[in-house]
């Protein structure tokens, strides 16, 4: 038997017939549990407040319907944990078990400031949220404030800089983009390239709300999906840059955020080493994406 266990944040629970109150992610999820089986693998998911000891104590299932099942024994972890949440925990599984991603990338990946400090050569100028003589630096008139460990666009704040008054150290300040062009489009929006080990997946332009700055699905962006050969050449070297630096960690699935300015030059924005299994509205991406995730435990449990 090969278990998979699919640690998940507290939108998973227990207290109704499927385990996500929104009904496209228990379709996704069942998607994926389903294509597990194609490799023998069986794959359970779960809130991570239910991890004991290499044993979901409660988990999901997906065969024909979703179903509740006890004690059980996990032989590797995929980690959808959102945010800082479960960290520690996170830290003792992968002493445990074979984890995508590994504690020590999705650790960097979490962490805004720390991926500045490692590549800041790649990013706009950034300043920490208390750090106001460094946020005098920046040149742009409209500044954009993040949380450092913030996700799915949540807590971002555009701020001008006129009127700008000290956050704390839990945010980054960074110069806000004018957007040039992506491929055929002109303005704001951001560009994301899926990474699965050094090969990329897809591709998304992400646009955001008319009159908005933040892309984010979550927060109304539209996306348009481009396969991997339609990747813009300038962003494609930073992403053969980056992989290059994250050759250690393998397999190792993630996304990096990018923006183009008005002279085309293209800066990362973020990593995310715990990339959306959902809402996809392409059927290949979504099946790509898929069998990697399924690809890839099949290969770390057959080694071991």
């Amino acid at each position: 038997m090969r278990n998979i266990g699919i640690l998940y944040d507290t939108k998973v629970a227990f207290n109704r017939k499927k385990p996500f109150f929104h009904e496209r992610y228990n379709k996704d999820y069942a998607s994926l549990l389903a294509t597990g089986k194609k490799y023998n693998l069986h794959i359970f998911l779960a809130p991570y407040t239910v991890y004991k000891n290499s044993t979901f104590q409660k988990a999901w299932v997906y065969k024909k319907k979703w179903l509740k099942v006890s004690n059980v024994k996990l032989n590797a972890v995929l980690d959808k944990v959102d945010g800082d949440q479960g960290f520690a925990l996170k830290r003792k599984i992968d002493q445990q078990l074979p984890l995508i991603n590994r504690f020590t990338l999705d650790v960097l990946c979490t962490d805004k400031w720390l991926l500045y400090k490692k590549w800041k050569q790649y990013f706009p100028f950034t300043a920490l949220g208390n750090d106001l003589k460094s946020i005098r630096k920046i040149k742009s008139d409209l500044l954009i404030a993040k949380p450092i460990t913030g996700a799915s666009g949540k807590g971002i704040k555009i701020i001008k800089k006129d009127a700008y008054r000290k956050l704390s150290k839990h945010y980054i300040v960074q110069n806000l983009i004018n957007g040039g062009k992506i491929l055929n489009r002109k303005g704001q929006h951001d560009y994301r390239v899926l990474m699965g080990n050094n090969h990329p997946i897809y591709s998304t332009l992400r646009v955001p709300v008319k009159k908005k700055y933040i892309s984010n699905v979550g927060q109304g962006g539209e996306e348009f999906y481009y396969p991997p050969n339609k990747i813009p050449k300038k962003i494609l070297k930073l992403v053969k840059i980056i992989d290059h630096d994250l050759k250690k960690y393998y397999p190792r699935l993630y996304s990096i955020d990018f923006m183009v300015n008005e002279q085309g030059q293209p800066f990362i924005l973020e990593l995310n080493s715990r990339p959306g299994l959902t809402h996809y509205k392409s059927k290949t991406v979504k099946k790509l994406l898929d069998n990697f995730v399924c690809q890839s435990f099949d290969k770390i449990l057959t080694k071991t």
